[in-house]
């Protein structure tokens, strides 16, 4: 069987379940808090970036079986939270930007559904360069909502989740050689605004000693990478490494983030 057969045959059941459960959970569960609908758009904004890079990991053959499984899961996970925020949406700005990040996925879903392979990779990338936008939009607008200072924090945290995923997805399109004059420029950016956003999270006065000790572990991993990252000069690519240690870093700043979430959910009485 092939890399694509396998994909498909995977793809085509869990995509069938995996929604049918996303549908019943949005409905069977209570409304989002607010705390939650910032993790939740916070994560939409890491899967519009995740779910481009599976892609083109599945095109290229890198991880194939993983980068199956991170394409199904992603786009589930990104239908039922997107169901979750239709429900929470407190006011019009904000369900103007979901309306927006429905509009976008509604045409990324598409390509998605195609067999991976260069020609189509540019457009794939434009349409989940729109997600993001549109995902940060929203995420920004929550964060407005909630009018409290820690709030940036968390989104901070979440951020660079997303970060984590965005230098992974323009990384494998560079190593499969993908034509788009961007990608090097988005690559540079994506790094330094990783990179700042480290240094204040591990500034932040509101870090225990468990959360200095898991930042002070992402900052180990985020050096790996960037070694991995600068071969790239030499014009060595090295795809699945970059793979297995954005995953590491997208675990740490998972982990990271939900203790964050608690920390303010037992602070604050959010709605």
């Amino acid at each position: 069987m092939t890399t694509y057969e396998m994909y498909s045959f995977r793809f085509g059941k869990q995509w069938f379940f995996a929604l049918f459960f996303a549908f019943f959970s949005s409905y069977s569960s209570a409304k989002l808090t607010d705390t939650e609908a910032m993790s939740e758009a916070g994560e939409q904004r890491m899967l519009s970036q995740r779910i481009a890079k599976a892609w083109l990991m599945l095109g290229q053959g890198v991880n194939p079986v993983d980068a199956a499984s991170e394409l199904d899961t992603g786009i589930a996970r990104f239908e039922k939270h997107f169901l979750d925020l239709q429900e929470y949406a407190p006011n019009a700005k904000i369900q103007n930007s979901i309306d927006k990040v429905e509009t976008v996925w509604a045409s990324l879903r598409i390509h998605l559904m195609e067999k991976p392979n260069r020609v189509r990779a540019n457009i794939l990338i434009i349409e989940s360069e729109k997600l993001l936008q549109a995902s940060e939009t929203l995420a920004k607008n929550i964060e407005d909502y909630t009018n409290i200072h820690e709030s940036k924090i968390l989104n901070l945290a979440a951020r660079q989740k997303m970060l984590s995923q965005r230098m992974a997805k323009l990384y494998m399109a560079e190593a499969w050689g993908v034509k788009n004059s961007d990608l090097k420029n988005k690559m540079v950016k994506a790094i330094d605004e990783f990179d700042s956003a480290l240094q204040i999270l591990m500034k932040n006065p509101m870090n225990t000693a468990t959360l200095k000790k898991q930042l002070s572990k992402v900052k180990s991993q985020w050096e790996f990478s960037r070694m991995g990252f600068n071969l790239e000069k030499e014009g060595r690519y090295v795809p699945t490494i970059i793979a297995v240690s954005s995953e590491s870093i997208l675990k740490k700043m998972d982990a990271i983030n939900k203790q964050y979430s608690t920390i303010m959910h037992q602070k604050f009485a959010l709605k």
